[in-house]
This record gives structure tokens, C-alpha cells and sequence, in this order.
């Protein structure tokens, strides 16, 4: 496969995905001509670093737009062409390119101070912006002698101003003149209108052609009629030859002062040229990062490995002019490299793999695409979508199809990326399926990503024996014949032709025939898969129950969590304050103390000293109790409802049912038995070893005799249920059970798909499979161990 071939089959994939559209809007978004020439030239990158640092300067510049509102990176020219110009020998720029110069310089300046002092915010933006070059004095030689229009102003040179003032006094005197000569002829009828006019650069008089021969002097035109000559009279020739020469004079000098500027902007074209990079990428960056907030896309991740993750993706195209677009989830790994789609027709399956397609360019574009998060990786990327018949060059749907899909093959490596749609179709059923698999599994062995979609059963079949490939399906409602355009990844979609039939009207006898010729195995597969659609909306609909309990449980927590602060500043104004009264009370006795002591060395009476002991002795008490008072509130106060706790001369953890009274007691729940005791009587546990005695108290319970024969995973992180799993099969394996339920809930299918990447790695695991009904379905998975 020669290169050129495989960059016309990627540049032609991404037109078939319309990634050009996406580009174009973009653009749109872009502060100048830089901008948008960035954008439309942009491609996807593959290589880490660049990606990386690409997607990175776009999130910087939405912190900036979330706080700033804008970059200022309008104002500024595509001077490039100008500054080659500059760099030729003998060449000198118009007034007009020197003025953009100018503006285009100003803009630097603007953007290289606007983030300068931003670069905690965005520092590889701002990295960037310190390499533009400005140059404050070519600022002001421009200034000082280029005009707002362009114009060469008086007072760019001395020698200019003189020429100019001498033009402009010289042609008033010249025009008094000819006023005199056009009022002098004007009595004798010679001219054709009474006014002075310019012709070739000097001025002259209408004069009626009959009369051209009264007035000695030199024609210098006709008018279109031929009835008006104009005619320069002969005593006017000298004041308007030196006119002629003090514009002539003019013009060196305006072309000298240009020649000067343009020798010092040449002098730094290639920092300026270097410049222009610089804020053309900005303003691509920008306009990324505006597109981004305007449609709360995602900074996607970028995996280093062969992995691809979407949640809830939305095709960006139609996300620009429908209110509302269904999200698409999906992931590709080390152990799933192919999800086949199949479903009815018009129901979303070639939206689903444009929408892979489009979010992984724009991704290794550098563009933050519209999903919760896109994890992607560096790779080339292929299509087969649409229909390439040809009549002009004698090809079917099928051969076309085929020989873009050969070239695809040949081209394709390990990570890349292939979207085939409608794979096999064009041909007899059989035999196109049958060639599909062998393309599939071709593209499997050299380790490519491969998104496609199908009509054929047999490719739904293939997907659910070969390792590597999932099944997944476009959503029909069955009540309203409609599809709802969800991807359910993990049951294959059916077609519903019959469905669709009688949604149009068709006879019910013709319908009926057809599930017949069509045979009992399909039929039964149909309703199997309409079946597993069905249980995967329930699911849904449960974990979208269990999303809102979960906010409004965290609502409560969180007002839970405020009230237990208030508490707890109560309680440490209660403790400061004792504190302050103890050591009050301390002081007042120490005094006390004092006092007596000096007294009994003065030599106090008997009846004196017992007096003086029993003053010390009630102090003392008053000091204990004090104490013990602050000692109660400062043990109590730690200790609150949830809290783990363990008895100090036991082992039995707890956990505070009844926060502390103002006595210290509480109601612990130890298991089943419900207890009061006091806070002194407990100690506290770190997280740690909660965690620890909860792992303990889980192997307690697989260990015991029936509970070792199920676990429940139901609310644990993936990494956590890995964890239990091989617990609960350890103890299983070790008390010589040979069978274990796993219950991991229905859901979004993690905990399922990851309890069964273990099971099936597992050295002592016979089989595996789903619960039937009574054993919970698809929530639960039955093991047969050895």
C-alpha cells in the first residue's frame, strides 16, 4: 500500500465523517483570518505529547474565558506576505501593509501582556506568548509617519513638508490664475462650463472644440462627445511645470521614506513571521475554548495504551441544531477490540459510529469534544460509510464497498481505528456475512479497533463466540414503533421489520406469513433480544432512580454534616469557656494557698490552721470537679452517630447509634445487640482500621457455612468487588464448596462485565453463567468451582 493511497483513504475517511463541517464552525468562533486558517488546516495529531499539550492549552484558555471573558487576540493582520516583501532586495511595502504592520504589532503587545501576568493560570499559554517579538520604536516610526488610511503624513520627513507646502501654495496661486483666464474668456462664450478641471496631472479648461484655436495653448483630451477640448493655456505652462516637478519631488521622497520603514521591518521579519505563529495559534486555541463553553464539552484524556472510553458522547454536528441529542456510551480495551451494531433501520447505528469517529479526531485534534469524557489514543482512522456505487467505473454497492474495505485492510495497523458500516451487505445474506466475520477477524489478529454495523444475525452470532467481540444494539420502543436512538452495548439489536410493517399499514396475513417463512430459532432469537432490550430500559430506569436517591441521600448528609459543625463549634465554646473557668478557679486557689501559707508561718493559731484546711480542702474539690465536668464535655464531644467504636477491655466493634448525652452516655449497636455505655468505656477507630475490621467481618461471613456460598457486591467500586471476589473464592475453594453466587446487580453492567473478566482467568472456575429467574437473572452470576 503506497502512501499516498493510504493519506487519500484518511483524508477521505474524514470526509465521509464530515469532519470538515465540524472545522468550519469552528473557524467561526476565531478573533482573525490567522485563526480560522489554523482551524480549517487542523488534523488530528498522533503523537502523545502534542495532543497532550494541544488540549491542554485549550483548557487553559476556558479558565481564562471563565474568568476574563475574552483574549484579546482581535486586531491583528496576516502579515506574512508583507514581510516577505520586506526581506526583497529594493522592494518597499504601500503605506497600507505598513499600516497593518503597525496594528499587527500593537496586537502582540496586547497579547503578550494579557498573559504575562496570567501565567498561573495558563502557563503554557503563556509560554508561548513570551517567544512574540515587539518593537516599541518601529511602533512609532510607522506612527510618525503613516496615517490612519495609509497615507504618508506631512511631518514624516522636513524635506516632505517643504515639497508639500510648496505643491499646495504654488497650485493655489496656479488656480488663481486660471480664475482669472476663465472669467477673461468666459464673457466670449469659448467655454464649454465654467469651472477648472485636472487632466493628466495638470490643471486646464473646458473649452467648446470650435473654439480650441482661440485660446493658444496644449489640448490635453477631448470628451466622449468630441464637443469639449481640454486645453492648458500657454501662460500657465511654467506654473504648472513646477507643480509637475514638485510632485515628482513629492513621490521620491514618499517612496524614500517608505524604502526606510520597509528596511526596518525586513530587518526583523523572521521574529515578527515567528510571531504570527504564535497568535495564530492562540486564536485557534481560543476559538477552541469558546466552542468548548458554548457546548460544555470535555478535556479529553489521552491513554497510552490501545484504549478508547466514551460516556455519554453526542454526535457534534447534530448537537448544532437540535435541542436535544441521545448520548452514546462506549469502551474499547486490551480484551474488547469490536462492538458490533445491529438494529432497525433509521435508528441511529450509523450516527453511533460517526460519533466515535468524531469524537476521537477532534479529541487528537486538540479540540475539547461534547461528552462527560473521552478517553482516546493517537491513531489513524478509517471509514467505510455510505454507499460508493459507481456506475461510471462498473461497480456495485458491494464491489465498491469491497475494494475501499481491501485498501482499509491493508492499510490498517495495531491501534488503529475502523468504522464499517452495513459490513457485508450488497450480496446474498450467507455469503456476505460470511465474508464480514473473515474481514472482522482479519482486523482482530493485527490488533485494530473496530466499530461496525450490521443487518446479518450471523454477525450477532460471531460476536457472542469470539473473544474480543461485544454485541450492542439501537434501542426500539416496542409501543410506540419509534426507535429512541440509545446504544445499548451488550445485546444485539433486532430490526423489527414486522413491527415497522404493521406500524405502515400492511396486511396482518402477509405479516404473519413472514414470521413463519422466517422460521421458529429466529423468531425465538427475536424475542430473546426484545426481551433483553427490555430488561436493560428496567435497568436503566432503576439507576436513574437510584442517581436521584443518591443526590437527595447526599443532600441530607450534607445538612447533616453542617449541623454536626454547629455542634461542634458549640461544644468548643462550652470546652473554652470550663477551660477559662477552671484556670479562674486554679488562680483563685493558688492565691488562697499563698495567703495561708504565709499566715502559718506567722504563726497562725491551731483553730486558724484547721479553718485554713478546710478552705483548701473545698477548693480542691471544686478545682476536681471542674475537671471532671471539662473532662466530660471533652471526651463526649468527639464521638458522634456512625462513628466506629470498640470497648476498651473488649474486642466486638461497634458502631454509635445515640450520640453522647451531657452526661457522656451513648447507645452503641454491637451486631444485633443494641447497648448503653459510657464514653469513657470506648475508644475510637481510625478509618483504617474500620476498613480493616469491615475486609475481616466480610470473610467472616463468606467463611461461615451458608453465607460462604454467596457474596454481594452491589455499591462497590470495580477494584473494590476484584478484591471480594477473590476472597469469597478462596473461601469457598478452601471449605470445598463447588458452587458460589455473586451478586452484582443489574445496573450499568461494570460490576457484571468485571466479575467475569476474573471468572474466566480463574484456574479453578469450571463455568460461569447468568441466574435464571428465580436465581436472580441478570443480577447474579452462578460459579461451578472444582
Amino acid at each position: 500500500m503506497s502512501e499516498e493511497t493510504r493519506n487519500r483513504l484518511i483524508e477521505s475517511s474524514l470526509e465521509l465523517l464530515e469532519y470538515g463541517r465540524i472545522l468550519e464552525h469552528i473557524s467561526g468562533y476565531a478573533s482573525s483570518s490567522l485563526g480560522v486558517e489554523h482551524i480549517l488546516e487542523a488534523q488530528p495529531l498522533n503523537d502523545h505529547q502534542t495532543v497532550r499539550r494541544e488540549i491542554r492549552m485549550v483548557g487553559e484558555a476556558r479558565s481564562i474565558l471563565q474568568k476574563d471573558k475574552q483574549i484579546p487576540v482581535n486586531g491583528i493582520y496576516d502579515i506574512r506576505q508583507a514581510l516577505t516583501l520586506s526581506q526583497t532586495s529594493g522592494a518597499w511595502l504601500a503605506g497600507e501593509d505598513l499600516g497593518a504592520i503597525y496594528t499587527t504589532i500593537q496586537g502582540f503587545r496586547r497579547v503578550r501582556s494579557f498573559f504575562s501576568s496570567r501565567s498561573d493560570v495558563a502557563p503554557l499559554l503563556s509560554g508561548l506568548a513570551s517567544g512574540i517579538h515587539t518593537n516599541k520604536l518601529l511602533e512609532k516610526h510607522i506612527s510618525d509617519a503613516i496615517g490612519d488610511n495609509g497615507e504618508v503624513k506631512d511631518a514624516a520627513s522636513r524635506e516632505l513638508f517643504t515639497i508639500r507646502r510648496d505643491i499646495i501654495a504654488k497650485s493655489g496661486a496656479l488656480r488663481e490664475r486660471l480664475g482669472k483666464i476663465l472669467r477673461r474668456v468666459a464673457d466670449d462664450e469659448l467655454l464649454t462650463e465654467e469651472y477648472i478641471t485636472l487632466r493628466e496631472g495638470r490643471l486646464v479648461l473646458p473649452v467648446r472644440v470650435e473654439y480650441k484655436r482661440k485660446i493658444p495653448g496644449i489640448i490635453h483630451g477631448e470628451s466622449n462627445t468630441g464637443a469639449t477640448v481640454y486645453l492648458e493655456p500657454a501662460e500657465i505652462f511654467d506654473m504648472n511645470n513646477q507643480i509637475a516637478e514638485l510632485t515628482f519631488a513629492e513621490r521620491r521622497e514618499v517612496e524614500r521614506i517608505l524604502r526606510t520603514l520597509t528596511e526596518e521591518i525586513g530587518a526583523e521579519a523572521e521574529e515578527f513571521r515567528e510571531s504570527v505563529w504564535c497568535v495564530q495559534l492562540i486564536d485557534s486555541v481560543a476559538a477552541r475554548a469558546r466552542y468548548a463553553e458554548e457546548y460544555g464539552c470535555v478535556e479529553p484524556e489521552i491513554s497510552e495504551g490501545h484504549t478508547i472510553v466514551m460516556e455519554n458522547a453526542v454526535h457534534p454536528l447534530l448537537q448544532l441544531h437540535l435541542e436535544h441529542v441521545v448520548p452514546m456510551s462506549i469502551e474499547f480495551n486490551n480484551t474488547k477490540r469490536c462492538v458490533i451494531i445491529s438494529g432497525p433501520n433509521a435508528g441511529g447505528k450509523t450516527i453511533a459510529i460517526k460519533t466515535l469517529g468524531l469524537i476521537t479526531m477532534m479529541s487528537l485534534t486538540g479540540i475539547h469534544p461534547p461528552a462527560n469524557k473521552a478517553l482516546v489514543h493517537p491513531a489513524l482512522l478509517f471509514s467505510d460509510i455510505g454507499d460508493h456505487q459507481s456506475v461510471e467505473n462498473d461497480l456495485s454497492t458491494f464491489s465498491a464497498h469491497m475494494i475501499r474495505v481491501q485498501e482499509i485492510m491493508q492499510s490498517a495497523k495495531e491501534g488503529d481505528i475502523v468504522l464499517l458500516d452495513e459490513l457485508g451487505t450488497g450480496t446474498d445474506p450467507d455469503e456476505g456475512a460470511a465474508v464480514a466475520a473473515a474481514i472482522l477477524h482479519r482486523l482482530l489478529k493485527r490488533g485494530v479497533i473496530v466499530l461496525a454495523t450490521t443487518h446479518h444475525s450471523a454477525l450477532k452470532v460471531y460476536a457472542y463466540e469470539n473473544e474480543g467481540v461485544e454485541n450492542a444494539g439501537m434501542e426500539f420502543d416496542t409501543e410506540t414503533l419509534l426507535p429512541t436512538y440509545r446504544l445499548l452495548v451488550g445485546v444485539p439489536g433486532n430490526s423489527y421489520a414486522f413491527e415497522l410493517l404493521a406500524r405502515f399499514g400492511f396486511d396482518h396475513e402477509i405479516i404473519e406469513a413472514a414470521r413463519t417463512n422466517l422460521g421458529q430459532d429466529r423468531n425465538d432469537m427475536t424475542g430473546l433480544i426484545e426481551q433483553l432490550e427490555v430488561s436493560l430500559h428496567e435497568s436503566r430506569s432503576l439507576e436513574t432512580e437510584h442517581q436521584k436517591a443518591l443526590g437527595e441521600s447526599k443532600a441530607v448528609r450534607d445538612q447533616l454534616r453542617e449541623e454536626r459543625e454547629r455542634l461542634r463549634s458549640k461544644r468548643e465554646e462550652i470546652v473554652t469557656a470550663a477551660r477559662s473557668e477552671a484556670r479562674e478557679i486554679l488562680a483563685n486557689a493558688n492565691g488562697l494557698i499563698e495567703n495561708t501559707l504565709r499566715e502559718i508561718r506567722s504563726g497562725a493559731s491551731k483553730e486558724n490552721v484547721r479553718e485554713m484546711r478546710r478552705t483548701i480542702e473545698e477548693a480542691r474539690r471544686g478545682i476536681e470537679v471542674q475537671t471532671e465536668k471539662q473532662a466530660g464535655v471533652s471526651d463526649s464531644e468527639s464521638f458522634y452517630k456512625g462513628d466506629a467504636v470498640r470497648l476498651i477491655d473488649g474486642q466486638e466493634i461497634g458502631e454509635i447509634d445515640v450520640e453522647p448525652d451531657e452526661n457522656g452516655n451513648v447507645v452503641v449497636q454491637f451486631g444485633p445487640l443494641r447497648m448503653r455505655s459510657h464514653v469513657s468505656d470506648l475508644e475510637k477507630m481510625t478509618r483504617s482500621e474500620k476498613r480493616r475490621t469491615e475486609s475481616s467481618s466480610r470473610e467472616a461471613i463468606v467463611n461461615a457455612d451458608e453465607a460462604s456460598k454467596r457474596i454481594d457486591l452491589r455499591g462497590m467500586y470495580s477494584e473494590e468487588a476484584s478484591v471480594e471476589i477473590d476472597h469469597a473464592l478462596t473461601a469457598a475453594l478452601s471449605r470445598g464448596l463447588n458452587r458460589l453466587e455473586i451478586i452484582h446487580g443489574k445496573g450499568t453492567g461494570v460490576l457484571r462485565q468485571r466479575t467475569h473478566e476474573l471468572l474466566k482467568d480463574h484456574p479453578h472456575v469450571l463455568s460461569y453463567r447468568l441466574g435464571t429467574l428465580t436465581e436472580g437473572g441478570a443480577g447474579v452470576t452462578i460459579v461451578e468451582l472444582e
